[in-house]
């Protein structure tokens, strides 16, 4: 599996916001939550979002990279 890093050098060009180009490089490829959270913090510029709303969005940005079949499989997996 290639880097989120990777994949945002090649896709992030100006005037794609880095939360864009960010979210679009992690979509359905199963990152971790802390993966997630230490690209954001280093990739996606502070000026494309609101500090109070940074869990928020990394909660969403997980749930886009780990589509909600695979967490309900594993839910259902882990009760039986």
């Amino acid at each position: 599996m290639r880097s989120i890093k990777a994949r945002f050098d090649n896709l992030y060009k100006e005037p794609l916001s880095s939360y864009i180009a960010f979210a679009k490089c992690i979509k359905k490829q199963g990152f971790t939550f802390d993966s997630i959270s230490r690209n954001f913090s280093q990739l996606v510029g502070k000026d494309d979002y609101d500090n109070d709303d940074r869990i928020t969005l990394l909660k969403q940005l997980y749930l886009l990279s780990n589509p909600f079949e695979k967490h309900v499989i594993s839910t259902k997996n882990a009760l039986d």
